[in-house]
């Protein structure tokens, strides 16, 4: 039987950097800041987008470690991306994102972010999303996301069923474009081959048959 915890017992959550004014780049900087643009529609963490700015009372417990998960707290959807980067550079986020650290021992990154982005947890989010213009996820709400918990042999076991899901799908898309590219270049040589015939044809004037039965040209 699977445990379950709420999400708060199993990592630590912490918000973004809140910047009073936009985050302005600065090639002096010390630091780069990823923001809610520098994530992709497929949760993929745009790294050499960060801009680098200079953030003197930047704290260690601010930075982005490898395997950190960052959560989309606002928006059209609250998914997340795992920060895989080794970085050379120090990294922080900007709020509205929230740094998920998820505790080794109990769950693991990569499931963890399944979780989290599996469509089930994006309707128990949506259902509880805050606000009337620009609705959010609250970190109550988020520390309070229940997630089971199977061994952690068969959370890597999930993990990498998911992963061959997706690499498939991905294939077949490429197939699928494929296809269509060859048939739109079939179809274009038949046309251009009905034109040409067409041509060579050219005009053919009416003729009637003669008392001969030899075709005469009529006048």
């Amino acid at each position: 039987m699977n445990l379950t915890a709420e999400l708060q017992e199993i990592a630590e959550l912490s918000s973004g950097v809140t910047f009073r004014e936009k985050v302005a780049a600065s090639p002096s900087g010390n630091v780069r800041v990823i923001q809610m643009r520098d994530i992709d529609s497929h949760n993929v963490i745009q790294h050499g987008q960060a801009i680098l700015v200079n953030h003197p009372k930047m704290k260690v417990s601010q930075q982005v470690r490898t395997n950190d998960i960052i959560f989309r707290s606002r928006g059209l959807d609250y998914t997340a991306a795992l920060f895989q980067h080794d970085p050379l550079d120090n990294f922080i986020i900007a709020a509205p994102l929230v740094r998920i650290r998820p505790d080794a021992t109990r769950v693991l990154p990569q499931y963890l972010l399944w979780w989290v982005n599996h469509s089930r947890t994006q309707a128990f989010l949506k259902s509880h999303a805050m606000g009337t213009a620009q609705k959010m996820i609250s970190m109550a709400t988020l520390g309070s996301l229940r997630v089971q918990l199977p061994p952690l042999p068969q959370q890597g076991k999930i993990v990498a069923a998911y992963n061959l899901a997706v690499q498939e799908q991905q294939l077949l898309e490429q197939i699928k474009n494929r296809r269509m590219y060859l048939t739109q270049g079939i179809l274009m040589q038949a046309a251009s081959e009905s034109r040409c015939t067409a041509g060579n044809r050219g005009y053919m004037p009416d003729t009637e048959l003669s008392a001969t039965g030899q075709p005469s040209q009529s006048i």
